[in-house]
């Protein structure tokens, strides 16, 4: 897939772009088979809902299941992302499911992906990418990923971080990952730039691709829909852009160091029959 002039400087222009239909109900069928699988297995990367038994989200897939270590290289996927970082060397920085179960899907505060992977993981500039394919439709009902375009331009906005009561056997990474986030924007941030932008929440059919800029202010609100909600999410980093030294780095499986730069399929296939 090859994005056009028009898409690539809407892109720039807003912090997000939505790519409706882009795979099909078939390669949705292949993803939705493995994720399932996924979430019922217990690793190192996965998240449950607090005080529940139920996963909020599994990181690290690309490297744990065969057919998403496909999904990061397939062209729909990685051609786009080589066009907006403008830059045919790049690898995975993080990959995830997030899925906002049925009825109890809890929030994310609003936040910019990039102040944690500067803060927490050394990345030099925001020259990277969030690519999510939707795993299941996305309607205004489920959840959606609600963004205020144009704040990418903005830059890292450092808000005051927060205090994050994580339980003793819990690690120092948990609290980029609860309800209330370690680096999340005030309410009045908020209030000041959607009066100035607006908020959008892109919404879509199964197999639809959102590519998102990560300084863009992004959230989400709880799931209260009988319909589940989930989302395979890539984040592309330029090999230029790679992770510097920090003191203590987070796991693989929330910043990748292993900066190889990753080539598109052959084909468009994710299975591996």
């Amino acid at each position: 897939m090859t994005l056009t002039k028009e898409q690539i400087n809407f892109y720039h222009q807003e912090g997000y772009l939505l790519v409706e239909n882009s795979f099909s109900l078939d390669d949705v069928k292949i993803l939705n088979q493995q994720w399932a699988t996924i979430y019922a297995t217990d690793t190192p990367g996965r998240v449950l809902e607090e005080e529940t038994d139920i996963v909020r989200m599994v990181h690290g897939v690309h490297k744990n299941n065969p057919v998403f270590s496909r999904l990061v290289q397939h062209p729909k996927m990685l051609m786009p992302a080589m066009q907006l970082l403008d830059d045919h060397q790049v690898y995975v920085h993080q990959s995830k499911i997030n899925a906002k179960m049925a009825f109890v899907g809890d929030v994310w505060a609003w936040h910019q992906d990039y102040t944690f992977w500067a803060k927490k993981d050394g990345m030099p500039n925001p020259h990277t990418l969030n690519a999510t394919v939707f795993l299941s439709e996305v309607n205004e009902f489920n959840g959606p990923l609600m963004v205020i375009p144009k704040t990418h331009k903005i830059g890292l906005y450092d808000d005051t971080k927060k205090e994050v009561n994580l339980q003793e056997d819990e690690p120092d990474w948990m609290s980029q990952m609860t309800v209330n986030l370690e680096y999340s924007l005030e309410q009045e941030t908020i209030a000041h730039y959607v009066e100035k932008y607006g908020i959008v929440a892109p919404k879509g059919a199964a197999g639809s691709i959102l590519f998102f800029h990560p300084s863009i202010f992004h959230g989400s609100a709880a799931n209260m829909s009988p319909v589940n909600r989930a989302l395979a999410l890539i984040s592309y980093n330029s090999v230029k852009n790679k992770l510097q030294d920090v003191k203590n780095p987070r796991p693989w499986f929330l910043a990748n160091r292993d900066f190889t730069p990753i080539s598109p399929l052959k084909d468009n296939r994710l299975d591996i029959k």
